[in-house]
């Protein structure tokens, strides 16, 4: 019977595993003991290169990861700063144009909580009102000048382009991470083997199953 762990974490597991192999690679009885079930150097060596392929497709995982949290606290911060700008005037909006110029500028509808639909909402306020100076005039007359609105544009502006990044770095991440974890599998695969193995060929020895990181009682 092969000898079970509670799970550790992914970098537990690839040290655990990299000292494995040099442990088996230094121990020439160990290695004497696999080599009768076919168990040589040039099987380890294949192990150490799917370890060595783990280690760096963790790594590059975490770094994606780390920058696609990154890109989403940005996308975040630009958000917050649009709906700001954008609040105020649609506030003086709702108050300085009634009717049929309110609901083009589709004043009449509450602000969405999902971002691909406010970026929507907040086009149709920019055109609506790129189409109309007489809205602009109007809004002029209460403080919400073409500068202001231009500013709020320039906002969303900044909002979408955050939020296209934040999606592609999202991408890159997941892909990171389903390559992490296909090479952790192939990694944990050979393991699994490795230990199978050696619980047998270490049946007369089976201290040496601590080469492997197994406590033996």
């Amino acid at each position: 019977m092969v000898p079970t762990r509670p799970k550790t974490s992914i970098d537990a597991r690839l040290q655990r595993i990299s000292i494995s192999i040099n442990n088996l690679k230094a121990h020439e009885q160990a290695m004497r003991y696999l080599h009768a079930y076919n168990i040589d150097s040039e099987k380890l060596a294949v192990g150490r290169r799917l370890c060595d392929e783990a280690i760096r497709a963790h790594t590059s995982q975490r770094i994606l990861r780390g920058e696609s949290e990154g890109a989403t606290a940005v996308r975040d911060i630009a958000w917050s700063t649009a709906k700001r700008s954008h609040s105020q005037i649609i506030t003086i909006a709702r108050v300085a144009l009634r009717g049929q110029a309110s609901s083009a500028l589709g004043l009449q509808v509450a602000r969405s909580r999902a971002l691909s639909a406010w970026i929507t909402q907040a086009q149709q306020l920019h055109t609506g009102l790129e189409q109309h100076p007489e809205h602009m005039a109007r809004l002029a007359e209460f403080g919400i000048t073409a500068q202001r609105i231009a500013a709020a544009r320039a906002d969303l502006d900044a909002l979408r382009a955050a939020s296209a990044a934040q999606h592609q770095a999202a991408i890159q991440a997941q892909l990171a991470t389903a390559q992490r974890n296909a090479a952790l599998g192939a990694l944990d695969l050979w393991m699994s083997q490795l230990l199978a193995v050696a619980s047998v060929a270490f049946a007369e020895d089976p201290q040496l199953m601590e080469l492997l990181g197994v406590t033996v009682r």
